[in-house]
């Protein structure tokens, strides 16, 4: 019988269980992400005049897209890893970082009142 790639357990990857520690820690690793692309196009008049005027200037535009392909990675490895959004944002706000659980809870549209 023929085989396709997916079909056979080893070939299928399955997000690892992390504990609720390891998972705040990813968001906030993706939060400096988030933070040091922002702040590179914040140092250049803001989002609007960087696509504008900025992109076209030296090496801007791979120094942008080297750290939106960080943010972008970063994003999809904390999606994979955390399931539950919610009780992250629970926990960061428990264990007293609510800047990063507000961040969090923005970024991923959990609804929660601070």
């Amino acid at each position: 019988m023929e085989q396709f790639p997916g079909n056979n357990p080893e070939e299928v990857s399955s997000p690892e269980v992390i504990s609720i520690e390891e998972q705040a820690a990813l968001a906030k690793e993706l939060i400096e992400v988030a933070n040091a692309r922002n702040s590179f196009t914040d140092s250049l008049g803001g989002f609007e005049d960087f696509a504008a005027v900025h992109q076209h200037v030296g090496d801007n535009r791979a120094r942008y897209n080297a750290l939106d392909d960080a943010f972008n990675e970063k994003r999809a490895l904390f999606d994979r890893s955390a399931s539950d959004k919610k009780a992250v944002v629970n926990f960061l706000k428990q264990t007293g970082d609510k800047a990063a659980a507000k961040a969090i809870a923005k970024m991923f549209g959990v609804r929660h009142w601070f």
